[in-house]
């Protein structure tokens, strides 16, 4: 019996089976492509620009914003006093100023509106006079939309979702710059129809008058609570609000008591 020798580096050691297969190279080499794919893609965005989701959001309230040329502090103190001349010329024309007993007839209870809504408007319309004088900034003033074109809708405007809400509200820019001009047209419609109305017109031309007097004071007073009221803080708004229902409450109040003790003297006097 002979002893085996051990296996030479010449002498071939036998397969071990497909348990030890390795796989092909060209296999190898697609992984290391396919990393390096992912890779380079991943690499060429940055984490700032990766995309991430945007929550709806809506136009901010109007704000006002610095103009380009703001009025001084003296051109300011004048625009006061020359707002202060257009109140008082406003309140010389618009007297008696009573726009629901020119539109509704009498008896329907138009004197009592106008009593509570009538004067208060037109207070406020002077007010606002003094407030957009007084504006060294920029306003939007904005006009809300009732169009049925975008209920319902979100759009994407400059980057930004918007709501339906924020859409149903179009508005514009009133400047300083634009006090000058406004009040220019404002002084001459006013003292055109003070002075036409102090010089006695003819009775035939009365009638024409008065309308055309109406016109101007609805216009005017409009104008001033466009304008007026996107420039008034919302605070002062809130403020002035509570006052207001405060001024209807005793006025409707006194006229109720009043009436009733007027019926009762008159009740009164027809039984003596």
């Amino acid at each position: 019996m002979g002893v085996e020798k051990p296996p030479t580096a010449s002498t071939s050691i036998p397969n071990p089976g497909p348990a030890h297969h390795h796989p092909p190279s060209n296999i190898h080499n697609q992984t290391l492509d396919i990393e390096s794919q992912t890779h380079n893609w991943t690499d060429s965005f940055p984490l700032s620009e990766t995309p991430r989701s945007y929550s709806p959001v809506t136009i901010p309230p109007p704000t006002l914003a610095h103009a380009v040329n703001p009025p001084s502090r003296s051109e300011i103190k004048l625009r006061k006093g020359y707002a202060l001349l257009l109140a008082i010329l406003l309140l010389n024309l618009a007297i008696p100023f009573t726009p629901l007993s020119w539109i509704l007839p009498l008896g329907s209870g138009t004197a009592l509106a106008d009593a509570l809504v009538a004067n208060l408007a037109l207070a406020c319309a002077c007010y606002f006079h003094f407030r957009i004088a007084s504006l060294d900034e920029t306003v939007l003033v904005t006009v809300p939309s009732f169009g049925s074109s975008s209920s319902g809708r979100t759009v994407i405007r400059n980057g930004y979702v918007i709501t339906a809400e924020a859409m149903r509200s179009s508005g514009w820019v009133w400047a300083p710059e634009y006090f000058w001009a406004v009040a220019g047209v404002e002084t001459g419609l006013l003292v055109c129809m003070a002075w036409y109305r102090h010089q006695g017109a003819a009775a035939s031309a009365s009638a024409e008058f008065e309308i055309v007097r109406r016109c101007v004071v609805v216009a005017v007073v409009g104008a001033a609570w466009y304008v007026g009221w996107s420039a008034t803080p919302r605070e002062d708004r809130a403020w002035a609000w509570r006052y207001v229902r405060e001024f209807w409450f005793w006025q409707v109040a006194s006229r109720v008591f009043r009436g009733g003790w007027v019926g009762v003297m008159r009740f009164g006097g027809v039984r003596r």
